[in-house]
């Protein structure tokens, strides 16, 4: 899920909208979920730095060429009945800065569970702030003694859905693999980690 904006960031402002189908098809629906959990993982060594209660999150690369990346989770399965048929997903969200021109930005199924903690950093956010107990990080999906397998977040190598994301304003990501997912989370196929 490595993205190339310069430090932009994209607010908390989360819609996964879904076209449902029951499994005898006598009726559609179509629900909006915001995020559960949400966090910045700040490349770092020590798994020092988080921001789980911030106003923002981060994805991308600094100028000092340190990655950031976002994790969200939504509480699909248990937010939409057994035996759905899911046939359309979007994830919107609001990218509130940037100092970049356009760039592609990947979604990535997250392989292993983390915790959202309670840090909050100032001003910005943009250097996150000293993880918390519980915090998700570079290194850990629990701060301080759960670690992700590899640093940098535990996720499908293949990609979700992409979009390009350029000036400030709305961006939505959808794609038939999106739909995937979210059936194998509500079918549960695979555990739902975001």
């Amino acid at each position: 899920m490595k993205t190339f904006l310069k430090t932009s960031f994209i607010t908390f402002s989360f819609l996964l909208m879904f076209v449902i189908l029951t499994g005898n098809n006598s009726y559609s629906a179509t629900d909006t979920l915001s995020a559960t959990a949400d966090n910045t993982l700040y490349e770092s060594a020590f798994g020092s730095l988080s921001n789980a209660t911030g106003q923002y999150f981060f994805t991308g690369t600094t100028l000092s060429n340190l990655i950031r990346r976002g994790v969200i989770n939504f509480n699909i399965a248990g937010s939409i009945p057994p035996g759905a048929v899911i046939t359309d997903v979007q994830l919107e969200l609001h990218m509130s800065k940037t100092i970049s021109d356009s760039k592609r930005v990947k979604l990535h199924r997250i392989t292993n569970s983390w915790t959202e903690g309670t840090s909050q950093a100032n001003g910005e956010e943009g250097g996150g702030t000293g993880s918390q107990t519980s915090d998700v990080t570079w290194l850990h999906t629990y701060y301080n003694n759960v670690f992700w397998n590899n640093a940098g977040g535990d996720y499908d190598a293949n990609q979700s859905a992409s979009t390009n994301v350029d000036q400030i304003g709305y961006y939505t990501w959808s794609d038939a693999q999106m739909i995937t997912d979210v059936q194998n989370w509500i079918d549960g196929n695979s555990p739902e980690y975001g």
